[in-house]
């Protein structure tokens, strides 16, 4: 059986679509609802990334109810704050997040430039769990 280039592109350019199409909102990236992703990459103010897979998530990811998310994997623990994080929440337990950003807002005025009840994530934390596991250890 000899298969075409054609095939390959074709197969290719599906691939590429479904992978670069999402939803941007101002703080994050969301995938149509039938793709689900296997990372999420979390965008620090001063450029630098982190990706977090998702089967290292662990359970519970937690919500307060009002601005703060806390996510672990077994060496991380990510916190985000902001506002209107019940949809983001949701995403993320769609495994449909693709990346978060901080978006800076540092007072009601910078919050204005959101659009109406988006989502805002306005500060990302990550800590390294042995680095807490050894603060705790001193103490």
């Amino acid at each position: 059986m000899i298969i075409s280039e054609d095939y390959h592109q074709s197969n290719y350019d599906a691939f590429k679509d479904i992978n670069t199409h999402t939803e941007d909102y101002t703080c994050f990236g969301v995938t149509p609802e039938n793709v689900r992703v296997l990372c999420l990459k979390v965008i620090f103010g001063n450029g630098a990334m982190v990706l977090i897979q998702y089967s290292r998530m662990m359970s519970p990811i937690t919500f307060n109810g009002t601005n703060e998310m806390k996510l672990n994997t077994p060496t991380l623990q990510l916190i985000i704050r902001g506002a209107n994080l019940e949809t983001l929440m949701e995403f993320l337990s769609e495994h449909r997040l693709s990346w978060i950003n901080s978006s800076g807002a540092k007072s009601m005025t910078d919050s204005m430039m959101m659009r109406k009840g988006e989502p805002e994530i306005s500060t990302i934390q990550i800590h390294s769990k042995a680095k807490q596991k050894q603060d705790d250890a001193q103490t």
